[in-house]
């Protein structure tokens, strides 16, 4: 009779990476991203298509952060994913999509005219809430990790782009439908900046904490796993 530890994974080596993942190995993280991280990355492909970016699908680097941050989340199911099932990617694809909608916002019809540079969307304006990016810092106070999160933030990014990320993290915590574009109205930044921004500084950060065991206090930290 088969039973879950009889049953043989559909790709071993896919098993065994996330096998590890699971366990905590965390430099199964890279392995995972150099052997499917092609996979992953059609499937962020394919959710940005659906929503009529063309902008972000025709960016490299756009797909590339958006991409990480997919593969952040089947990290995040290595501990329930079962080996004889679903790929990973999709088992996880709500939480895929959910991510990538976060990062660029849902379908927008006028965005194809933006796209052009006919016209600059407007996003819905500012959300009306008491946490703002300065009460971030003054949180930092009674919060040793976020303390330290933001001190290794300081030193990846410049003050500018600190305000940018941190502005952007919020207007995604809130649920706000298009975050870039609001942070980018906030900041007074174009959109696509605002995204690369964040994306560029989330590699850094991920690579700063994987790399010094002095932060790995930071491993779990929303920023670096999925950016909620």
């Amino acid at each position: 009779m088969s039973t879950d530890t009889t049953r043989n994974p559909t790709d071993p080596d896919l098993a065994e990476i996330m096998s590890r993942l699971a366990d905590g190995d965390m430099d199964a993280m890279g392995d995972l991203r150099e052997r499917f991280g092609h996979r992953i990355r059609g499937v962020v492909r394919r959710i940005v298509q659906k929503t009529g970016r063309r902008d972000i699908l025709n960016d490299p680097d756009e797909i590339e952060g958006l991409a990480m941050d997919a593969i952040l989340i089947v990290v995040g199911y290595a501990g329930t994913w079962k080996p004889w099932g679903a790929l990973p990617w999709t088992w996880a694809y709500k939480a895929i999509e959910e991510v990538v909608w976060s990062g660029i916002g849902h379908r927008v019809t006028e965005l194809e005219e933006w796209n052009q540079g006919e016209v600059r969307i407007p996003a819905s304006g500012p959300s009306s809430r008491g946490l703002r990016v300065d009460h971030v810092f003054q949180m930092a106070n009674n919060r040793p990790e976020l303390k330290l999160f933001l001190d290794v933030l300081g030193e990846e990014a410049s003050e500018r782009d600190v305000g940018v990320v941190l502005e952007y993290e919020l207007q995604k915590a809130e649920g706000v439908r298009a975050p870039s574009e609001t942070t980018a109205i906030l900041t007074g930044l174009a959109a696509p900046n605002v995204r690369k921004i964040a994306s560029r500084t989330r590699k850094k950060m991920i690579r700063r904490v994987g790399t010094d065991p002095a932060f790995a206090v930071l491993e779990g930290f929303w920023f670096l796993s999925d950016g909620a």
